[in-house]
């Protein structure tokens, strides 16, 4: 099997169990590879193709980290910065994610 053909496939699998950043998928081609040509057209095609998608990264990952562990707005966005997402896409109430944490401790 070729290169390109591995690490496209390698791409797929990692975004087939969640949505990635665009950095989380760049970090784990370039342990599979050195070509740095060849992983920014993989990335590149997987963004066309909307399979990639930072913006929705960072919704879906808000929204469950607000169901499972909810975080303060400054946490999420230190969090994302983490997962490469260098601006905070995504306005959060801080007053619901309050709310939300206190609801499942009482539940608890």
């Amino acid at each position: 099997m070729d290169e390109r053909k591995r690490l496209y496939t390698s791409a797929l699998k990692l975004l087939s169990s969640r949505p990635r950043s665009v950095h989380e998928i760049r970090t784990r081609l370039t342990q599979k590879s050195s070509n740095t040509a060849l992983i920014d057209e993989i990335i590149n095609t997987l963004v066309k193709d909307h399979l990639l998608d930072d913006i929705k990264f960072s919704e879906w990952y808000i929204a469950s980290r607000s169901r499972t562990r909810p975080r303060s707005n400054r946490m999420l966005e230190f969090e994302l910065k983490q997962k490469g997402i260098s601006e905070f896409v995504t306005q959060i109430d801080n007053f619901s994610l309050a709310q939300d944490a206190l609801t499942k401790k009482l539940r608890l």
